[in-house]
């Protein structure tokens, strides 16, 4: 099978300094199209909620290696999106 190659990192910095760094790692054909589909209705999304999916599951993926400060952030994060999706 022909194995795909999706890079995507991620870096978090505040004044200068790298709070959190993720890498997406190479994948096949099949999970790439897996990813691609939102899993609660199987409806096509498009690559930038792919994007997104594939950004909260890498944060999943690393969670036990966050630190308190990053947490807080990314509850701050959470709260603005939850903001717009209830004005919107």
């Amino acid at each position: 099978m022909k194995e795909i190659e999706v890079t995507t990192k991620i870096t978090v910095k505040e004044d200068g300094e790298i709070l959190a760094e993720v890498k997406q790692a190479a994948e096949t054909p099949d999970a790439a199209a897996g990813r691609a589909i939102y899993p609660n209705n199987g409806e096509d999304i498009t690559e930038g909620e792919a994007e997104r999916y594939a950004v909260a599951s890498d944060l999943a993926n690393v969670c036990e290696y966050l630190e308190d400060s990053e947490v807080i952030k990314i509850k701050l994060i959470i709260q603005k999106a939850q903001a717009r999706a209830e004005r919107g």
